[in-house]
């Protein structure tokens, strides 16, 4: 599992090396997340996975793929090894002739790049959004609440939302970062908004006041929105959303997002700044192409 380092003119908050929800690394310990092999029979599932847990990754860690894969699920070379075993497993390759496969860096290199710019599916009902539901491109954001440049991105999304409402969808997604302590929190709050059909004030409120992120300004605010108090703050204290929130945070490593924020574009990663300048010549490109 490599580390991630920042890259300023990304103007992105990276996860660092396991940082997630405390369940994600363990869920799938000993899979590999993110991998196809549906029409796969078990006995090719299981020669793949034991493949994967006796040869290394090429990350730049000092892990075998399967582990690497299962703690860094946004680990796109670990992703592209095990891909590229279970394509050859697959084909009726022997283990011995799959594992070969490995050492074609070409190969494995190319198959990264397919892998990292493939469109990608996303679940999209329920969660909070902006625009008509048949609108030609629909932006995803995963983010975080206190990352400052998701707030750059938060201003960047809603005047794009404005600029295109008959043919623009954004829909946001949660990626809480472990870094930042009060993230998680704010995700619940604003999910238990959204609940309510408040979404929206909630998510801008938040991102106007990333350092007053507290259970009791969030139920000062939730007041201000005319929403129900006590439901809001019973369900704040229960952490009822806190599922949804680790199952968007596991959706997002699924798709590949390794930092805050990330965007998609119909399906397919956008790797630009999250600002304005940047982000609306790719939305008109897309537009101009029917959305792809």
């Amino acid at each position: 599992m490599r580390a991630l380092v920042l890259f300023p003119m990304l103007s992105v908050c990276f996860l660092l090396a396991g940082q997630t929800v405390s369940e994600v690394s363990a869920e799938r310990a000993g899979g590999l997340p993110g991998v196809k092999v549906n029409g796969m029979t078990a006995a090719q599932k299981a020669q793949v996975l034991a493949i994967a847990k006796q040869e290394s990754c090429t990350c730049g860690c000092s892990m075998k793929i399967a582990p690497c894969l299962a703690q860094d699920r946004s680990c796109m070379r670990s992703r592209s090894l095990a891909t590229a075993l279970a394509k050859e497993i697959k084909a009726g390759k022997t283990p011995a002739a799959a594992k070969a496969v490995l050492a074609n860096t070409a190969y494995i290199t190319k198959l990264q790049e397919e892998l990292s710019n493939a469109p990608v599916a996303l679940r999209l009902a329920g969660a909070p959004s902006r625009g008509p539901a048949a609108a030609r491109l629909t932006i995803v954001e995963f983010s975080d609440f206190q990352c400052p440049f998701c707030r750059t991105g938060a201003e960047a999304l809603t005047a794009i939302a404005k600029a295109y409402p008959k043919d623009v969808r954004v829909v946001f997604k949660q990626f809480p970062l472990e870094s930042h302590s009060q993230a998680a929190l704010a995700a619940e709050a604003s999910l238990a908004a959204h609940a309510q059909g408040k979404f929206w004030e909630m998510h801008d409120r938040i991102f106007a006041n990333p350092r007053a992120l507290t259970e009791a300004n969030f139920i000062a605010w939730a007041k201000e929105f005319g929403m129900d108090v006590p439901r809001f703050a019973s369900e704040l204290a229960s952490h009822k959303y806190q599922n949804a929130v680790q199952a968007e945070t596991r959706e997002g490593l699924d798709a590949g997002v390794e930092g805050t924020p990330t965007v998609f574009l119909n399906g397919r990663p956008y790797r630009g700044a999250v600002t304005l300048e940047d982000l609306q010549p790719a939305v008109a490109a897309a537009l101009k192409s029917g959305g792809r």
